[in-house]
């Protein structure tokens, strides 16, 4: 079974203009983050539900990882806090499952 996991940037001190990184098994995703792009949805597409997945972040050489384990079980969205020397990254984190008639269309 896959999904869409979808990353949005709740507040990221500091980090305006940077490039965040991000996978997830075989999807990517890499995107500049600045302060005006608070809460634009990221999606990561053709996600397995796999209870070992982490979600690896990459800023400024920086790696945080986080299991996607509780985002698979939650329908509404899980809030991450990644610590960050001087600051945090805080991300709402939330996973949908293709449904068999889905399209690339229909995908968010």
């Amino acid at each position: 079974m896959k999904g869409t996991l979808t990353i949005y940037v709740d507040e990221a001190n500091g980090l305006n203009g940077e490039e965040m990184k991000c996978v997830a098994g075989d999807s990517k995703n890499e995107f500049k983050y600045n302060s005006e792009s608070v809460g634009t949805p990221y999606y990561m597409h053709n996600v397995s539900i796999d209870e070992n997945l982490s979600l690896i972040i990459t800023v400024n050489d920086q790696t945080y990882e986080w299991s996607l384990k509780e985002v698979f079980a939650k329908s509404e969205g899980v809030a991450v806090t990644l610590p960050k020397k001087g600051d945090k990254i805080i991300l709402t984190l939330s996973y949908r499952k293709y449904n068999s008639g889905d399209s690339l269309v229909n995908r968010p």
